[in-house]
């Protein structure tokens, strides 16, 4: 390779970087902090941290989100919405699990066999003299309705909190 005067500078600042690298980082640990969808945790990216050091962590849920799992090092620690890390001497990694919130509603109808949509999804058909119980429905506010044949579609809006059953009958 010929060394021109534009190379020359180049070549220095890339063996400047390799050489600089590792003794910048001399006595100073990575800490790896990711989140999956549903929430965030801060710092995140790759934190440094220097030998013996501490270093914490905030795993916020987004609306509508739980914390529902830290993974440290690849081993779960729980729910926590905080996490610290003491006596940093090798490098290490964080990851926050979200998942999201999530109620159930119970629905009747009379006549029965109407298609129950929730938020424009179809989630079943009501049962004759029993009621039909939709789990997993995001918490908030949902729009349900319900169609069937030959009768006029009827809809309504419905609180879904976490963990309860509400219910949405139609005579």
């Amino acid at each position: 390779m010929k060394l021109t005067p534009a190379l020359l500078p180049v070549l220095l600042i890339i063996s400047a970087g390799i050489l600089a690298g590792p003794a910048a980082a001399s006595g100073y640990f990575i800490i790896t902090a990711s989140a999956g969808p549903g929430g965030s945790i801060a710092p995140s990216g790759e934190v440094l941290v220097i030998l013996d050091g501490s270093q914490s962590f905030a795993i916020i849920p987004d609306d509508g989100y739980r914390i529902d799992d830290v993974l440290v090092n690849g081993r779960s620690v729980g729910p926590q919405p905080i996490y610290t890390f003491r006596n940093v001497n090798f490098d290490n990694s964080i990851t926050a699990r979200f998942s999201r919130l999530t109620g159930s509603i119970s629905i009747e109808s009379d006549p029965f066999g109407a298609t129950v949509l929730i938020d424009g999804v179809s989630r079943g058909t009501t049962l004759p003299q029993t009621p039909v119980i939709i789990d997993n429905v995001p918490v908030g506010i949902r729009t349900v309705e319900l169609m069937k044949q030959f009768y006029t579609p009827w809809s309504s809006q419905v609180q879904v909190r976490t963990g309860e059953t509400g219910p949405a009958a139609i005579g």
